[in-house]
């Protein structure tokens, strides 16, 4: 894939559904491109995953401790740090860094990278607006009990899932069922056949691994962003695409999204776009044993 397109398809992380693109800007001729992979920020402490380039188009890999990601108001305050910034690789379009920042309001923040390497100092920018509260459930939420498609046939999963090979196992209880079960559970919204940036079928594989692992300890579901995946297969026209009324009612703007609910049915984790199987493992743990 051509650096433009790498750099076209992160700065849509998730394919949008109808939420209006991040605001962005890098100063003039920039030495480092820096992209935002996300859109639903809200007022408080926030998972951020950023994508870093090279003027050229060519990928910051797995350079952590070179960064430096800090983070302020646009129209000026204090620079703060951004905590815990690790590399994350993906199975297409290279990885991100994962950080968090603690944004106190509402407004238009900038984020800004400087990258230390052989003596020079490299540096760019990107903004990012921060709502008072995200348009998707926040950690400590009560889970929208919302009902969800199941089967088991290779005839009822198609009319489920976009995913060409499913995992009967994602799609056995309702996340209504799931939620409400006194057991933790982890789904993930996505379309693996029309996911723009090509993520969405690793991140319901990934689900799937953990399923394996810890299935009999939580609910793993797999929620088809559209309501009638064979008939967009069949027809191959996307504009007939209905979207599922779980991703109405979960306010869900982008897709991937991953969340972990806990026993008592409220949100204990939530990842926006892929999350690669070591972080969600780590959480799925954390979740187990809170």
């Amino acid at each position: 894939m051509s650096a433009a397109l790498v750099i076209a398809a992160l700065a849509v992380s998730a394919c949008g559904n109808g939420g209006a693109p991040l605001p962005s800007a890098t100063p003039q001729r920039p030495e480092l491109t820096v992209i935002a992979v996300g859109q639903d920020f809200g007022a408080g402490l926030n998972r951020l995953p950023l994508a870093v380039l090279m003027a050229d188009g060519a990928g910051v890999i797995d350079r952590a401790a070179n960064l430096e990601v800090t983070y302020s108001l646009a129209t000026g305050g204090a620079q703060r740090k951004v905590d815990r910034l690790v590399w994350w690789a993906w199975p297409v379009l290279g990885g991100v860094y994962v950080g968090f920042a603690e944004f106190d309001v509402a407004g238009i923040w900038e984020l800004k990278v400087t990258l230390t390497e052989g003596g020079r100092r490299l540096s760019g920018s990107a903004f990012v607006e921060v709502r008072q509260k995200p348009a998707a459930p926040a950690v400590g939420d009560a889970a929208p009990a919302v009902a969800t498609k199941t089967g088991a046939t290779p005839e009822e999963l198609r009319l489920i899932t976009s995913a060409s090979q499913p995992d009967p196992d994602l799609y056995r209880v309702s996340l209504s069922d799931a939620v409400r079960s006194g057991k933790p559970t982890v789904v993930t919204f996505s379309t693996p056949a029309f996911c723009q940036t090509q993520t969405c079928g690793p991140q319901v594989e990934v689900v799937g691994r953990l399923q394996d692992r810890y299935g009999d300890r939580a609910n793993f579901i797999h929620v088809e962003v559209y309501d009638n995946p064979a008939e967009i297969l069949e027809k191959g026209d996307l504009s007939i695409a209905r979207l599922a009324p779980a991703i109405a009612e979960w306010k869900l703007e982008s897709e991937p999204w991953t969340f972990l609910i806990d026993a008592s049915g409220r949100i204990f984790a939530k990842f926006e776009a892929f999350t690669t199987e070591e972080e969600l493992d780590e959480a799925v743990q954390a979740l187990l044993g809170a």
